[in-house]
């Protein structure tokens, strides 16, 4: 799991592989250290709710929250370049741009 932070712009990639747990209710956990032994934990889970992207935080938490049927659709249309975006308001006059894809050049590499 890749997530990159830009701005307002939270982009999460993911493996082939990664997607396929995540199609199996197998949520995708990775912590990073920080000084003073504080951890920043980021996760991606599937949700039956009907948004397909949505962000939650809570304490030291990131979680990603992936429609299932999108993530199942994402899966079906591998190998492609698309991904699923959405925007997310979180107050007046702002709001976050999500954006999950899977890393194609990490199965091309693997094949070659």
């Amino acid at each position: 799991m890749n997530l990159r932070i830009d701005g307002q712009e939270f982009r999460f990639r993911v493996s082939k592989q990664e997607l396929i747990s995540l199609c199996e209710g197998i949520a995708l956990n990775q912590g990073t250290y920080l000084p003073n032994g504080k951890t920043i934990e980021v996760s991606i889970v599937t949700s039956a709710d009907s948004k397909t992207l949505s962000l939650h935080h809570n304490n030291n938490n990131i979680t990603l929250h992936v429609g299932k049927d999108a993530a199942t659709n994402l899966l079906n249309s591998l190998p492609s370049r698309d991904g699923i975006e959405a925007s997310q308001k979180i107050n007046e006059g702002h709001s976050l741009q999500l954006a999950f894809e899977v890393d194609i050049r990490t199965q091309k590499r693997k094949r070659g």
